[in-house]
């Protein structure tokens, strides 16, 4: 049940809510039919590759939204 309910864009927005709690805000884009990056910055710094707190590149937009939440808190 946790699974589905984080699965959904509801779920990405509840994740990145509690991840602007933290400090972070979230870039997330669609390569077209090749899936989705997710990336967290620390708020207010300016968003390049290199200020990146967490990413990754998933099939669906939840799964990377939840893999570079977990890798952003893991490097905190």
């Amino acid at each position: 049940m946790l699974r589905s309910w984080l699965s959904s864009w509801r779920g990405v927005g509840l994740v990145t809510v509690g991840m602007a709690r933290q400090g972070y805000d979230l870039s997330l884009t669609r390569y077209a039919d090749l899936g989705w990056r997710a990336t967290f910055y620390v708020s207010g710094r300016e968003h390049s590759p290199t200020g990146a707190s967490g990413s990754a590149f998933e099939t669906t937009p939840f799964r990377a939204v939840q893999t570079a939440a977990w890798e952003t808190l893991a490097r905190a």
